[in-house]
């Protein structure tokens, strides 16, 4: 699978993901194939089983508050995308909330 500049609601299962860029995944990913592909620039739920990430959410701010003893907020909840509706149909479906 190669995936760019999408949003994807619900479980993804797949053999392997070449490439995903610029996506958010509002849902648990598993893939078979672990050592292919990269996930790049994205949002992916925690607990996904994925290839190799470079700079998504919400790991950068995990290791921020590793970083960090100060904070001990669960950072993986306070990182996730917001979106005006998620109902198909209306105007605002799938728009990032400000």
């Amino acid at each position: 699978m190669t995936i760019a500049r999408c949003t994807v609601f619900g479980q993804i299962q797949v053999h392997a993901i070449d490439l995903a860029e610029n996506s958010i995944f509002n849902g648990i990913i598993f893939v078979a194939r672990r050592q292919q592909g990269c996930i790049r620039f994205c949002y992916v739920m925690p607990n996904s089983r994925t290839p190799s990430r470079y700079n998504c959410q919400p790991d950068l701010v995990e290791q921020m508050v590793r970083q960090e003893t100060e904070l001990q907020l669960n950072a993986s909840d306070r990182v996730q995308p917001q979106f005006n509706s998620t109902r198909y149909g209306t105007p605002t479906y799938c728009q990032l909330a400000s």
